[in-house]
């Protein structure tokens, strides 16, 4: 989990626990040296791959340390550049359907920062739906996983 002024880490570490997870803490900032807020702007973790903005994490250790946690959990780490990370490529959310087919949701811009050889490391796990989102990323202040991340349906909708 990102440490920022949204971070509760003893809240973190109750939910941790109660869902047997470790938690996880590393600080972040932006090609400016601001601080990152939330972890969406700068990495999206997937059931295979993790895409990271690592060179933000400016300390080396706990940059390392969450490479070795992200990998020890069988992740492939996608290393994102802050060029990407301001075309919202970490803003991006894995999704599965109801044949548990998995497909990546990420905006247009976000897609088309990603090189070759990312797009392929992606696409080993799942199909990437690159969504076209301009106005929401210039005028909403977010992206695709801000945008869908917290859609909850009941569960009676057909």
């Amino acid at each position: 989990m990102l440490v920022s002024h949204r971070t509760n880490k003893d809240l973190l570490d109750q939910v941790c626990k109660r869902l047997g997870f470790r938690s996880h803490t590393f600080h972040s900032v932006d090609s400016n040296g601001k601080e990152i807020y939330h972890t969406n702007v700068m990495m999206c973790v997937s059931e295979r791959y993790a895409m990271v903005c690592t060179q933000s994490i400016r300390d080396d250790t706990e940059r390392e340390s969450l490479i070795r946690s992200l990998e020890e959990t069988g992740h492939e780490v996608v290393h994102l550049t802050y060029q990407q990370i301001e075309s919202f490529a970490g803003n991006a959310l894995e999704v599965c359907n109801k044949q548990n087919e998995k497909f990546l949701i990420v905006s247009k811009s976000g897609y088309d920062s990603l090189t070759e050889d990312q797009r392929a490391v992606i696409e080993q796990s799942n199909e990437i739906l690159p969504m076209p989102l301009h106005t929401i990323e210039t005028l909403g202040g977010g992206s695709a996983r801000c945008m869908i991340a917290d859609v909850r349906l009941p569960k009676n909708i057909d």
